[in-house]
């Protein structure tokens, strides 16, 4: 048996607390009027408070599916963690367990036979080891059984208490009185776009999605889509034509790359201003990732590569959280105007980055082996470098990674793109292109967990029940299956009036009621529907379209009232007064808005997804390769500017000038993307998009926007 982290699982003994968890005596319910402190252990009224040790809910309930367990336990739920209590002839003296809820995926009430009802909780804990050992998160499943009310039907309603009242934390809704704790305070089901791109890194994509991303978002019931690209710039087709009032936020399951396709669609949009503010999200299955590395760091999680990179992504979407996200604007020397998230690199990093696409089945170590050898042969460019410094006061400082965040972040729920709107709009036009099987069972096993009091905290499967048993009554369905669509003229139909599960054949998005009834067509589950009209040409792009809507763009044609690059002046005049202009010999120039250049890879720990600065590089000619080396080095783990070396700069900027000078121009990357060389400037829009973080954004003091 492994034991959990201390930040990860308090366990308590009495009043002395152990492992930073809550003293018995910080937790209070306030009791209903009428009521005598003798059943103040049961049946507490708990009236919302933004207090973290604030008793919400508290109750005794059973463990596991069968009555034949004797074991009992207390409930406290807080707004920060669910505290569990052995009841016993000396329970003052048993451990009291302390789950923080940041670890807690989905709740649901379970079907039984008896009069007892049963709620379940899904949990993902962190395992111990060292980072990029690949262990991931363990799953653990606790049933607890509600058996003390006067019937099947007052044990169900307090089962939903309990289910509602975590879900609500979960979801950042406010918790009211017990009494007034219900399934209604529930929001619907999120619908998310989820945009897979099978190619990207090592091609393990729709592997991820399989494994690991749909069986958790179900399990946090979120309804969704899932399409799989065929092509360059498919995403950015796709995200050109979507309804937005459909979707509560898109997804890319693939590297950077995809997402700055995602970006550019929306910004190419007539309505890009409403478009842009549609949450996205990342779940990293490309080689960089850098993105999601980002996101993790934001969190306050320990660096994580591979499958714990993956999990904590996905549990941080299905968090939610939307949080503003600075996005620039890049003009480059052919007039070209893209929109970048993450970097615009030149020289090194854009060598390493661009020539290393040939070791893409290596994975994140193709860029190991591309620093390698690019060092060997190691180049230096003449540029003049113009930028404009940044406010004084506005980047954070760079001195210090920021503290890691120990205490519970609160969960917000994620807001449609459209200002929360229900779902009484047309349905994205589409067929079923392919429907998946079933999903494999999940991976994770349910023998290892921990245990407390010799009860197991991890019953996979319940005895008694089906996994697949879930109460109707307000909870909503599980997605089992996964829906490749394709986008074509054809007419939809609006989702049904019977909620948002309830789903049409042509309306989005899938759910289990669906694919259960085999609405997927009666081949089976795993036929092929195809349109007979369907052109898979990638060239043949209108095709490919649903909603040809007027004026609606599909190419690089720049849409009207674009915000403005007001810093800038054209790219054949000279920069503006107030910028600061060097001239020289360079190894590298990269401006970065990210914490992370890649998983591994911390270009500028301080950074924020708001801080409306670019954190402005560069490397000047005459360091040794031996230098160079120990400077990358220590960027993974963000050391480097703390190094002294007096070869690289740090500067914060609002936007930048980039002109090679001489016979060679050097390689241009903006988000690890190519683009032509040449001069190149950019400036930052701040807080344009929206990023889904998991995490509520820093609290900025009043007075700055």
């Amino acid at each position: 048996m492994e034991a959990e982290p201390r930040d990860l699982i308090h366990r308590e003994t009495g009043t002395n607390a152990r492992g930073g968890g809550l003293d018995t005596r910080s937790l209070t319910w306030p009791l209903p009027h009428g009521e005598s402190g003798s059943g103040s252990r049961v049946r507490g009224e708990a009236r919302y408070s933004q207090s973290p040790t604030r008793a919400l809910l508290h109750g005794e309930v059973g463990s596991g599916a069968s009555s034949s367990s004797e074991a009992r336990y207390a409930l406290t739920l807080t707004r920060e963690a669910l505290h569990v209590q052995r009841l016993g002839p000396r329970a003052e003296q048993e451990r009291r367990l302390v789950l923080p809820l940041r670890h807690v995926l989905g709740c649901r009430r379970r079907e039984g036979d008896s009069e007892a009802a049963h709620f379940t909780l899904s949990c993902y804990l962190p395992r111990r080891g060292l980072v990029g050992a690949g262990r991931g998160c363990r799953r653990v499943v606790k049933t607890f059984r509600v058996d003390d009310g006067a019937g099947a039907a007052e044990n169900r309603a307090r089962a939903d208490r309990w289910v509602a009242g975590i879900r609500c934390l979960l979801l950042g809704v406010d918790v009211p009185a017990e009494a007034e704790i219900s399934l209604s305070l529930l929001p619907r089901p999120r619908r998310l776009l989820l945009l897979v791109n099978p190619r990207s890194g090592q091609s393990l994509g729709m592997q991820y999605c399989h494994q690991y991303v749909l069986p958790m978002i179900s399990e946090a019931d979120v309804s969704y889509n899932l399409v799989r690209t065929e092509y360059q710039n498919h995403a950015k087709e796709l995200v050109q034509e979507i309804t937005l009032s459909e979707w509560d936020g898109i997804v890319i399951v693939s590297g950077d790359g995809l997402l700055h396709e995602v970006i550019n669609g929306l910004m190419s949009r007539p309505d890009w201003e409403r478009a842009i503010r549609m949450p996205l999200g990342v779940i990293p299955a490309g080689s960089g990732n850098a993105l999601a590395a980002s996101i993790n760091h934001h969190a306050g999680n320990r660096m994580a590569t591979g499958e714990e990179l993956l999990q904590n992504c996905i549990l941080l979407l299905c968090r939610g959280c939307p949080t503003p996200m600075d996005l620039v604007s890049v003009t480059t020397s052919s007039g070209r105007r893209l929109f970048s998230f993450l970097s615009v690199a030149w020289g090194f990093v854009a060598d390493v980055d661009l020539e290393s696409e040939r070791y893409r089945q290596l994975g994140p170590a193709r860029f190991t082996l591309g620093t390698l050898v690019r060092l060997a042969s190691l180049r230096r460019y003449r540029a003049r470098l113009s930028y404009l410094p940044a406010p004084p006061g506005t980047p954070p400082s760079t001195t210090s990674t920021p503290p890691p965040h120990r205490g519970r972040r609160p969960l917000c729920r994620s807001a449609t793109a459209d200002g929360g709107q229900s779902t009484s709009h047309p349905a994205l036009c589409r067929t079923l292109s392919e429907a998946g099987g079933w999903l494999p069972p999940s991976p994770y096993p349910s023998a290892e967990g921990f245990s407390f009091e010799g009860v197991s905290f991890q019953e996979e499967e319940e005895e008694g029940f089906n996994s697949d048993q879930v109460s109707s009554e307000g909870v909503n369905s599980i997605n089992k299956s996964f829906a490749l669509v394709n986008l074509k003229g054809v007419n939809s139909s609006p989702v049904s009036s019977e909620g948002v599960n309830s789903v049409s054949k042509d309306a989005s998005p899938v759910t289990s009621e669906r694919i259960h009834s085999g609405a997927a067509g009666s081949e089976g589950v795993n036929a092929t529907h195809r349109d007979p009209g369907r052109d898979p040409s990638p060239h043949k792009r209108a095709a490919m379209l649903s909603e040809a809507g007027e004026g609606t763009p599909s190419g690089e044609s720049p849409c009207r009232d674009l915000p403005p690059d007001h810093l800038l002046a054209p790219l054949d005049c000279p920069v503006p007064g107030g910028w600061r202009t060097l001239e020289g010999d360079f190894v590298l120039v990269l401006a970065v808005y990210q914490s992370h250049l890649g998983s591994e890879l911390v270009a500028a720990p301080f950074a924020r997804f708001a801080d409306r600065a670019l954190h402005l590089l560069y490397v000047r000619a005459g360091l040794s390769r031996a230098s160079l080396l120990r400077l990358f080095l220590a960027m993974g783990t963000g050391t480097h500017l703390s190094l002294g070396c007096p070869h690289l700069t740090y500067l914060p900027v609002s936007a930048f000038r980039l002109e090679p000078l001489g016979s060679r121009p050097g390689t241009l990357a903006v988000d690890g993307e190519r683009v032509e060389g040449g001069s190149v400037q950019a400036q930052l829009h701040p807080g344009l998009a929206r990023v889904i973080a998991g995490v509520p954004p820093p609290h900025r003091p009043s007075g700055k926007p």
